[in-house]
């Protein structure tokens, strides 16, 4: 009962256990009812409390398989550009989408996450996921050399260490590179050589 006035007299405090809440029961794979306590932190007055219902309210509909969820993924990366959490939430979005019987939208997803964000826990799942899919005969395009290229410069800012050693060797080694390419592959190697 005191909680619940505390609560009412600072909607902080109602906000961050409302945070806490749904956390909990994402945790328990409830995402419906995580849902509820998501909205409302993201009414908070607290811009980081806002921040982090709005990115709960995403995943929690995304994980239930509302198709809502993915018109609120694009709106939630729009007005946060930088968002941390964007890995996460695109590997959530390939997953409803392989929910949703989307496979070849799941695979844009997840390969996505693996070019962007190599070196994230969610681009592990990705690779994974797009590892299942390929068994089942649904394959990835191909990156391109630039995009190899820019993977592995991302690698090498962010790691791991291995896969970043992988990809630069890959680079080296390749034949069809061009010469502005494999200038950057042998920058990349050099500076790899310094750490």
């Amino acid at each position: 009962v005191l909680f619940r006035l505390v609560q009412r007299a600072v909607p902080e405090v109602r906000d961050h256990a409302a945070l806490a809440q749904a956390e909990a029961l994402l945790a328990l794979e409830q995402p419906e009812q995580a849902c509820r306590y998501f909205r409302t932190a993201a009414d908070s007055p607290n811009r980081d409390l806002a921040a982090l219902g709005r990115v709960g309210k995403v995943t929690c509909l995304l994980r239930s398989g509302d198709r809502r969820g993915e018109v609120a993924f694009r709106l939630l990366v729009k007005r946060y550009p930088s968002l941390p959490q964007a890995p996460d939430l695109r590997y959530e979005l390939g997953r409803a989408r392989e929910g949703w019987k989307n496979r070849w939208g799941a695979l844009v997803q997840y390969r996505s996450v693996d070019l962007m964000y190599p070196g994230s826990a969610a681009a592990v799942k990705a690779r994974k996921r797009m590892k299942e899919l390929a068994l089942k005969g649904f394959r990835p395009r191909a990156y391109s050399w630039k995009e190899r290229v820019q993977r592995a410069e991302r690698l090498l800012r962010t790691g791991p260490l291995a896969l970043m050693r992988q990809a630069v060797a890959e680079l080296l080694e390749a034949r069809g590179l061009t010469a502005e390419l494999r200038a950057r592959a042998h920058l990349m190697a050099a500076s790899m050589a310094r750490k």
